[in-house]
């Protein structure tokens, strides 16, 4: 299979394109890792919360929130879920932590849909995502951290 060389018009490091149209990197200033997009952890999110919120929800017989274990389990394994989206996906990782929280919004609405408390119920969702929020972003603070840390020892 014949190759050329190729910087992908980024500058940087140096890769070979085959004439297929494949690209495989040589050597590069950037980590090669695969590409999975926003999805996976956007889906992973709002499956998440919504997941969370009917089974505590549907049980009880009332909102999550109104069971005992929703502050005291499962708003911190939603923090601590979203530090590790952040860890694992750091691009704009603050939306994992604000996922987390619409997922819930949303099953609230599906099991009741004419809630007169609506509108205050999403301001409080709003501020109860802060601290996934804060996680998530330290996640994507500390993977950024690690993955300088290796490329500066990479170094030749």
């Amino acid at each position: 299979m014949r190759w050329r060389d190729y910087n992908g018009g980024s500058g940087r490091g140096f890769t070979r394109k085959f004439t297929d149209g494949t690209l495989w990197a040589e050597r590069t200033d950037r980590p090669i890792t695969p590409i999975v997009g926003d999805k996976l952890p956007l889906i992973l999110s709002l499956m998440a919360g919504a997941c969370g919120w009917l089974a505590l929800a549907i049980p009880s017989g009332r909102e999550a929130w109104d069971t005992s274990s929703y502050f005291t389990t499962f708003v911190p394994a939603l923090v601590l879920f979203a530090g590790a989206l952040g860890f694992l996906f750091p691009r704009r990782a603050w939306r994992w932590g604000l996922a987390l929280f619409a997922g819930q919004a949303a099953a609230a609405v599906v099991l009741n849909p004419t809630g007169g408390l609506l509108p205050l119920g999403l301001i409080v969702f709003g501020f109860l995502s802060v601290p996934a929020v804060i996680s998530a972003t330290l996640g994507a603070f500390i993977s950024r951290r690690l993955l300088r840390r290796e490329q500066l020892h990479d170094l030749p």
